[in-house]
């Protein structure tokens, strides 16, 4: 007895001591965190005004909700004091916002803040000041710029008077539209070996290039004339030059083309081919060609009217180097802003400044070009501090004479750059890019974003950047002109090397060839380590699969004989798993001829875009999905968001929109988005249209420029974005260009009032014959259609937000008449069928609510049956095969869906997986193309996160305020974890299924209500924590039904459990 009486006040000294701790839980409040500015932490070059400033804070308590928050902002940490806050100190707001407006002292360019947040619940507990962060201030108009734009020294003219030449008959001034083709004969000799072929070529409008009929270089105008390396194209003896040029102007307008070739050998000699009135040329008429061409009339030397082309060829790639002096006092800090195009690399003292690679990113350059902020303050010291610049060409200056998949240049390699030095005494010191800067020859021989890099090692000069470089041999820079674009900061992540892969293997192939696998395929760069005597040469070339190196596509790397060498290429990468080296030896098998090998490594580079979420879960084969579409979205994650890292690495819109759920469960892509939003306003006609691709580097024909399910990325982009992290702003910004786009779709619908066709649902598939790439199954016009519906209802919604009643009400009826139009072009009432019934037109038309609501079921099912009836293989493209997968689950299907992806046949994941190998998406189902490196097909990602695990919005929810957590456990399938780093915090799901028993770990963020789904029958016993649900306080039980257990909670961890 006595001892029970010990046991019951010891249970009840726990039992008091849990309730103190409890209550002293209850008041504690956890300190902010994540403190952002526009959505990045401690960002520099913040062009806004008026940021916008968010924070997080943890889990840490249950129902934690926020009632009010206190903002300071200052211009040093030390003033981040309530009374003392120099920028802005609003004081205690009441609400429960997480973004909040900047409404301090209107700040001046390159200005730096310093910030900290402290939030109240909703009893009135206040939490500690946040760890301070800050911002800094970008240059906030083009006055703010002092400097200049430079380039190198310019070279002498190598044009040996090249002549203008057309057909002859014609006013080649006012030449019909149409296409020519001009011959020439060219002798290579053969007593002694070419080493060299050089090419240039001119034309108006644009021309492609043959040698003995195989393409080289495509000319894409008379303003961008093309330079390019052709030896490799050439032969002794007899070969033949062919020019087929068009003039595609509608009005008669100036033709003509222009053309030197220079051919040098190894005993000196040199052999130049000009556009003269030697060579024959013809008109093209319905594809005939005539064997015998007459001769062409020369029009005049190549710097005549109108074209006036530049005389002076810029081969070389300048180095910049600028010595200046620091004052022997404190800096506060100190900022450079620089833009090197195409892509350039900055160094103070020698070493390189920050840890980026190809900045800065892809543009439309005629319309915006990026400048690179960096923090050098560290850097510095007093007195004598020299910059050195180092650029490359990137997409700016796109050169032919390799593989490349369009030609093109906005001009010679530039830069301008600007030093800002703020001291602590408050005194200010600029160092800006003019012509006391000076310039020399890069060691980079050739540089092109698709055909590689070549780098002369011979050429380098040691210190070249530091105080004690003599540099007396140096060129004055020279000041000239920007491509015309305006100068923003770059805002979206850098591009960095994210890993480092060393060989799994290295295969000896021939004397001095080895081919290593690298291991995965990935956008990288290859690293070479070697020794060997200068002047020596080793080759690199890459490609995907093994023994197949991609044509045109090579490193060259000439040796300096000094040690040991390492060389990585600076401005270029490529997609890739296996390099193939040339002109080395590894020890083992070294010939003194020869360098000897010593390492090689690839560099994974792609975005430093935060992961913000995981996944992984019981069954091998959907983490090895994961895995391989993870991979390829990283791969495809550059200064644009590409279809491939290889072949094409252009900004193809459709893979925006539609991956976008899956890439942002996954990484926090905010930044890289909004630059693509402006890409495609950029990109943007004057009569509305977007086209396909953005940046528009080269313009495409037919679907290929214009396909409304490429083009709505300018309107589901932005509302993505709002949708996701409650970003209003973009909708503010991009509106001009949604609405312009959405209105090009109305005014070119047909007759039926259906959208104009494009690629429509690419890639889908049949048994019978595979991809065939434009849509088989599925009208273009449908798929189009469905687009603009959804454009327009999205438009009547931000019109609304930002109070245009009258557009809003414009864009409303559009959807709603967009609708009736293809509820009467497809839908067929009778069968409860879309069209002719394809998994693509079903699953569409579910997904954008394209059917009467009482028809809907049934459409569903008859969508099912189709599967059940293909056994389960998914012939939707890339377009629909989203739109299937989320109208399954959305309507309780995901039973469906994990049939439709767990599986190892043809067409499918696994078949990529196992068939063949392959550790990155392929560009279609059935079989590898020609890329094996797409994330287009991606899409099971936003179903693993949002269905699997659970974690979604519902419907109209903004910025993840409300979350809700509903898993489908498939059949077969016992365990699912993972998180996502939503704009509250984080969320995490981790559930066990088994033979009656379900139990879920489930964390919500502060100051975030969720609704729980719990995957249960009405006969469970639920339990939260080992308590019945009706005795856990802060949860709401709603009403149960066969199938679900709905409550609701707030913030906190939780531990569900169910047995039945």
């Amino acid at each position: 007895m006595h001892f029970i009486k010990i046991a019951l006040l010891y249970s009840a000294a726990l039992a008091l001591l849990a309730c103190v701790n409890s209550t002293a839980e209850e008041t504690v409040i956890p300190r902010p965190r994540q403190l952002r500015c526009d959505g990045c932490e401690n960002p520099l070059g913040v062009e806004s005004k008026q940021p916008i400033l968010s924070w997080t804070f943890d889990a840490s308590r249950r129902r934690l909700f926020q009632s009010a928050y206190q903002v300071l902002v200052a211009s040093t940490p030390g003033l981040l004091v309530p009374g003392r806050a120099d920028a802005w100190d609003p004081g205690k707001i009441d609400g429960d916002g997480q973004r909040v407006l900047y409404e301090g002292h209107p700040p001046a360019s390159v200005e730096r803040f310093f910030w900290t947040v402290r939030i109240w619940d909703e009893e009135g507990h206040v939490s500690e000041w946040a760890a301070p962060a800050s911002w800094t201030m970008g240059e906030l108009n083009a006055d703010s710029w002092d400097a200049d734009w430079i380039a190198g020294a310019l070279p002498k003219s190598i044009l040996q008077n090249p002549k203008w030449i057309w057909v002859a008959g014609e006013d080649a001034f006012k030449a019909a539209m149409g296409a020519a083709r001009f011959l020439k004969r060219v002798t290579v000799r053969s007593d002694a070996s070419l080493v060299s072929a050089s090419l240039y070529v001119a034309a108006d409008n644009h021309c492609d290039l043959f040698i003995n009929k195989k393409q080289c270089p495509r000319v894409s105008g008379w303003r961008e004339p093309v330079m390019a390396a052709v030896m490799e194209h050439f032969r002794p003896g007899d070969n033949q030059l062919e020019l087929r040029v068009v003039n595609d102007w509608e009005v008669p307008n100036p033709a003509g083309v222009l053309l030197q070739l220079d051919l040098h050998y190894d005993d000196g000699g040199k052999d130049t081919v000009v556009t003269d009135g030697s060579w024959c040329g013809e008109r093209l008429k319905d594809g005939s060609e005539t064997v015998s061409l007459p001769k062409v009339q020369e029009l005049g030397p190549y710097d005549m009217d109108p074209w006036k082309t530049v005389s002076t060829i810029h081969q070389e790639i300048p180095l910049f180097r600028k010595e200046f002096a620091v004052a022997n006092t404190s800096i506060r800090y100190a900022l450079m802003n620089i833009c090197g195009l195409g892509h350039c690399e900055l160094f103070l003292n020698g070493q390189k400044v920050g840890d980026h690679v190809l900045d800065p990113g892809w543009t439309d350059y005629k319309d915006t070009c990026l400048y690179v902020p960096f923090d050098v303050t560290s850097m510095l010291h007093p007195g004598g501090n020299v910059f050195g610049v180092m650029l490359g060409n990137g997409l700016y200056n796109v050169v032919g004479g390799r593989y490349t998949k369009f030609t093109g240049s906005y001009g010679e390699p530039k830069m301008i750059a600007q030093l800002h030095i703020v001291y602590e005494d408050g005194t200010e010191q600029t160092v800006a890019s003019d012509e006391s800067w000076s310039t020399h020859k890069s060691p980079i021989a050739f540089s092109c974003a698709y055909g590689g890099e070549d780098y002369d090692a011979r050429l380098e000069l040691p210190g070249w950047c530091t105080p004690e470089f003599d540099a007396s041999s140096w060129c004055s820079a020279r000041i000239t002109d920007g491509p015309g674009g305006v100068l923003r900061a770059q805002q979206a992540p850098p591009i960095k090397i994210m890993d480092t892969l060393e060989p799994v293997s290295i295969q000896r192939i021939a004397p001095g060839r080895y081919e290593a696998d690298m291991g995965y395929n990935l956008s990288a760069r290859p690293v070479l380590t070697v020794k060997g005597k200068a002047g020596a040469q080793v080759t690199m070339r890459v490609g995907e699969r093994p023994g197949m190196p991609w044509e045109g596509h090579w490193y060259t790397y000439t040796l300096h004989g000094r040690g040991e060498e390492t060389y990585r290429p600076f401005f270029t990468y490529f997609g890739f798993q296996y390099i193939t080296v040339e002109g080395a030896d590894i020890p083992d098998d070294t010939e003194d001829s020869r360098p000897v090998l010593i390492n090689l490594a690839s560099e994974f580079v792609t975005s430093d875009s935060p992961e913000v979420g995981s996944f992984s879960c019981a069954n091998p084969l959907l983490n090895d999905i994961h895995a391989m579409i993870t991979r390829s979205v990283r791969s495809n994650l550059q200064s644009v968001l590409t279809d491939c890292p290889h072949r094409e690495k252009l900004g193809w819109l459709e893979v925006a929109h539609l991956m976008g759920p899956s890439i942002l469960y996954h990484f926090d892509a905010q930044g890289l988005y909004r630059k693509i939003c402006r890409d495609t306003t950029e990109s943007q006609l004057e009569n509305g249209l977007v086209p396909d691709i953005a940046p528009e580097y080269t313009r495409f024909q037919d679907g290929f420029f214009e396909s409304p399910e490429w083009g709505s990325s300018a309107v589901q982009l932005p509302w993505l974005l709002y949708r996701w992290y409650g970003d209003t702003e973009i909708l503010a910004r991009q509106y001009d260009t949604m609405a312009r786009y959405t209105r090009y779709l109305a005014c070119t619908r047909n007759i039926q009032g259906l959208a104009k066709a494009g690629l429509g649902d690419w890639y889908d598939w049949t048994p019978e014959k595979g991809h065939t790439g434009y849509a088989q199954l599925t009208p273009g016009e449908l798929t189009a259609t469905a687009m603009l519906f959804d454009n327009a209802r999205i438009l009547a919604k931000v019109a609304a937000m930002t109070g245009q009643g009258d557009e809003a009400e414009t864009f409303a009826a559009l959807s709603r008449q967009v609708r009736e139009d293809f509820m009467d072009a497809y839908y067929d009432g009778e069968r409860k069928t879309v069209a002719k019934g394809s998994q693509s037109a079903l699953a569409i038309a579910l997904y954008f609510d394209l059917l009467p609501e009482k028809d809907r079921d049934q459409v569903l099912c008859n969508l099912v049956a189709a599967l059940e009836n293909d056994a389960y293989k998914p012939s939707t493209g890339e377009v629909c095969f989203r739109y299937m997968i989320m109208a399954l689950a959305r309507a309780g299907r995901s039973d469906i869906v994990y049939r439709i992806i767990n599986r190892y046949d043809c067409p499918g994941y696994g078949w990529m997986l196992h068939e063949f190998g392959l550790q990155t998406l392929s560009e279609r189902w059935d079989k590898p193309g020609s890329s094996l490196n797409h994330c287009m097909f991606g899409h099971a990602q936003e179903w693993f996160q949002a269905y699997l695990l659970g974690i979604r919005q519902p419907d109209e929810a903004v910025g993840f305020e409300n979350v809700l957590i509903g898993p489908e456990p498939p059949e077969g399938l016992q365990e699912a974890s993972g998180y996502f780093d939503s704009p509250r915090g984080r969320i995490a799901v981790d559930w066990k299924s088994e033979t009656g028993a379900f139990s879920m770990n489930v964390s919500i963020p502060g100051n975030t209500n969720a609704t729980i789904l719990l995957p249960v029958p009405d006969t469970a016993v639920v339990t939260e924590s080992n308590l019945p649900l009706e005795s856990t306080p802060g949860i709401q039980v709603h009403a149960r039904n066969e199938k679900v257990c709905p409550l609701t909670i707030g913030s906190g961890r939780y531990r569900f459990c169910a047995t039945w």
